[in-house]
């Protein structure tokens, strides 16, 4: 939440100020409009000026439609609060909800002429700017504003007042949401990073682009997140596991499930970015786990190679030895053949992973 005062004949003659307030607009998922009485002619040219300076701001995406179309999408819900009302809002004889009551002074003003023209547009604008909106209506707190300083108690306000409070309440709590872009949600990271590349822009005298700092921010983020996700994998993989296929695949899907964990819990939720880096992480889990299997095969290939030398010679001189006897020879025999295949079938192995690696 990030509550703005200002007097708007001051505040809004200084360029600073404007691209404080917009940057607050853009940032926040629920923009609340304060303003002492009714919706006049007045009251909407003071929202013009939030207008005017949101111009300013791009939005990449929106080509082909107008300006405040393509920010309606990037636009918090808008509320209008309307304080100190001496009477209920009336249409053809009928109470009205403020938000019908906020709907009908939208509408579009009928005759002709630049002045209609103009106060036309205003309304045009807010209408697409903000498409979700809604209006909340208070009257006067205490009947007698000089009581607003000897009050105790919230028991001493208006049984309206306080419904009317309660239910602005409960839609803020309701409805209130953490800003997205898209499908994805802007965390504190990333909140931070838009914010400061829509200030470097502002600052060079550039009009900020939504699109453009939102890429950039997306570009960074999944970009960290591959750099970690590799990390996870290359720390969390088992070597020690033995040079068979099963055993090395299941310490591979292990390392892998950790690695989408850590990627899953850095990147954004969406963007040509995330698919983008994902893509590129499973083409990194493919070629470290195949390189690493044909290292493993090539080492136990030639630990196999050794082991069947030492057995040659021992084998040779098992049947040299004075007095050996057939049982002997035949258990030991035995034993030669047994770790003969052994070693024979982890060299297949190796040489299968070679194959598959340089058919």
């Amino acid at each position: 939440m990030a509550p703005c005062y200002w007097e708007i004949s001051y505040f809004f003659e200084r360029r600073c100020s404007k691209q404080i307030f917009s940057l607050a607009v853009l940032l926040s998922s629920m923009f609340i409009y304060n303003q002492m009485g009714d919706i006049d002619e007045a009251a909407l040219d003071r929202l013009s000026l939030l207008t005017e300076k949101t111009k300013d701001i791009c939005v990449l995406a929106s080509r082909g439609k107008s300006i405040a179309s393509g920010l309606g999408h990037f636009s918090p819900i808008f509320v209008w609060l309307l304080r100190d009302l001496y009477s209920d809002s009336v249409e053809d004889n009928r109470r009205i909800t403020a938000g019908d009551y906020l709907e009908h002074a939208l509408r579009p003003v009928q005759g002709t002429g630049k002045d209609i023209a103009a106060t036309n547009e205003i309304r045009r604008f807010i209408r697409t700017l903000f498409p979700d909106r809604e209006c909340f209506a208070l009257v006067r707190p205490l009947n007698n504003g000089n009581d607003l300083q000897q009050l105790d108690s919230m028991d001493q306000l208006r049984p309206e007042f306080r419904s009317g409070l309660e239910a602005l309440t409960e839609f803020v709590l309701e409805r209130t949401r953490p800003k997205k872009v898209g499908a994805s949600v802007l965390t504190g990271l990333v909140l931070v990073a838009i914010t400061d590349s829509f200030l470097e822009a502002c600052n060079n005298g550039e009009n900020p682009t939504i699109a453009s700092s939102w890429l950039i921010v997306e570009e960074g983020d999944c970009r960290g997140a591959y750099e970690s996700a590799t990390k996870v994998y290359i720390s969390t993989f088992d070597r020690s596991k033995p040079p068979e296929e099963a055993d090395m695949r299941e310490a591979h899907e292990k390392a892998l499930r950790a690695s989408l964990a850590a990627f899953n819990s850095i990147a954004v939720d969406a963007g040509s970015a995330r698919m983008r880096y994902e893509e590129r992480l499973h083409k990194f889990f493919r070629r470290t786990f195949e390189e690493y299997k044909m290292k493993a095969f090539r080492e136990a290939d030639l630990l196999c190679s050794r082991a069947i030398q030492r057995m040659e010679v021992n084998l040779t001189t098992a049947c040299h030895a004075p007095g050996v006897s057939i049982e002997v020879l035949f258990s030991f025999l035995v034993l030669f053949v047994q770790n003969m295949q052994h070693h024979l079938m982890v060299r297949q192995n190796g040489k299968k992973a070679f194959l598959h690696l340089y058919p």
